[in-house]
């Protein structure tokens, strides 16, 4: 059920972050298909990924934006 979660995510700008100490946490609506959804037991996904490992992806505008 959830094989395309990771497909249909090409981009942040669909996604929710918020900041939480030294992570920063992304929120994913649900992604199983629309009749699967009754069954899904994730529903929101929330992934967290320290700083320090996002930092190299970062442009400088990101990177000044989470000092």
């Amino acid at each position: 059920m959830y094989v395309i979660c990771s497909s249909t995510i090409d981009g942040l700008t669909p996604v929710s972050f918020y900041r939480k100490g030294d992570s920063l946490f992304f929120v994913l609506d649900p992604c199983s298909v629309h009749y699967n959804r009754g069954l899904d037991e994730l529903g929101t996904f929330y992934f967290g990924q320290a700083l320090s490992q996002l930092k190299p992806h970062l442009s400088s505008y990101g990177k000044d934006l989470l000092k």
